[in-house]
């Protein structure tokens, strides 16, 4: 069949996406009042986690340890360890490398 980004093929992100409608639709069907928000974040994380599959793709498929490790430690432990600390509304002196650690010593426990 027909590929969008690697191995996926189109007809499993229109059953993806029809997940997201549908379940839009029954949350307007109940008036729960958050059908928009359910659609508009659906296709946000969609569009998101393509950008990212561009991005990691050529990373991956370069095959050197070197590289990707690289990109994991360097980029994507420091990224996370942001996130999970600018949104606390209580915060402490040396909280970010306290992340930094948490995530890079779970990483390398869990392989």
């Amino acid at each position: 069949g027909e590929t969008v980004s690697g191995d996926i093929p189109f007809s499993h992100l229109l059953v993806s996406f029809g997940v997201v409608v549908v379940e839009s639709y029954c949350a307007r069907l109940l008036e729960l009042g958050n059908a928009d928000q359910l659609l508009i974040s659906g296709i946000r994380a969609f569009l998101q986690l393509s950008f990212l599959g561009f991005i990691l793709h050529p990373i991956f498929a370069t095959s050197n340890p070197g590289i990707v490790f690289g990109y994991i430690f360097g980029f994507m432990i420091m990224v996370s360890a942001y996130e999970a600390t600018a949104r606390p509304k209580i915060a402490y002196p040396g909280m970010l490398k306290c992340a930094m650690a948490s995530l890079g010593l779970s990483l390398l426990g869990t392989g």
